[in-house]
């Protein structure tokens, strides 16, 4: 049994690769976050949870605000990179 194909992609992002069956026909591309606009959106937003909930250990509201506002920067930052074609379609 073979495995699924993908066709060549020259810029080297998840969100042109095309996978096929055995019979030829194109399947939906799976991303699983594999984009630079995911990466970055993940990953500031597991920042801005880990300064918000030492904030909230240590009670210290202002530092509080900035994870919040941290947060709120990652799903800003993801959407513009995936509008600059940086993330899946």
């Amino acid at each position: 049994m073979a495995a699924p194909s993908r066709a060549a992609d020259p810029s080297g992002t998840a969100q042109r690769s095309e996978i096929t069956d055995r019979s030829g026909q194109r399947k939906k591309p799976v991303h699983h976050g594999q984009t630079l606009a995911a990466w970055v959106g993940s990953l500031t937003a597991m920042v801005a949870v880990l300064i918000g909930g030492f904030a909230v250990v240590f009670q210290n509201w202002v530092v509080f605000g900035i994870g919040v506002a941290l947060l709120a920067l990652a799903g800003v930052a993801a959407l513009v990179l995936q509008k600059m074609g940086h993330g899946a379609r």
